[in-house]
């Protein structure tokens, strides 16, 4: 059966080996950012390319340091696996993206 996508968000928060399988990095990416990804149309390394808005705005506001204009790709080893290097990437991505979302809660609170 597979994992939901916060469980393995949870996992990944407590431990990331050293390579995850590509389809716990799908589910993840699929559930956080259901209209920001596509799969890369070039025969490259580059698997996946998210382009997210609410992440180009962190990074224009100094929040997001390393994800330029609010665009990160992920890439497979092996056609496999997905470098713990990349999850951290995505963990601060899907973190950025999780106070964001409180901040607009908090704003239409008052």
């Amino acid at each position: 059966m597979a994992r939901k996508a916060n469980e393995i968000v949870q996992a990944w928060r407590k431990r990331v080996d050293p390579e995850v399988s590509k389809d716990d990095v799908e589910t993840v990416v699929r559930a956080y950012f259901p209209t920001s990804y596509r799969f890369s149309s070039s025969s490259g390394s580059h698997w996946i390319i998210i382009e997210d808005d609410e992440l180009r705005t962190a990074q224009e506001m100094g929040f997001a340091a390393g994800l330029q204009d609010g665009t990160m790709s992920i890439s497979l080893t092996r056609g496999k696996f997905v470098k713990k290097w990349q999850i951290d990437k995505l963990l601060k991505a899907i973190k950025i993206k999780e106070e964001l979302e409180k901040i607009k809660n908090q704003e239409a609170q008052k």
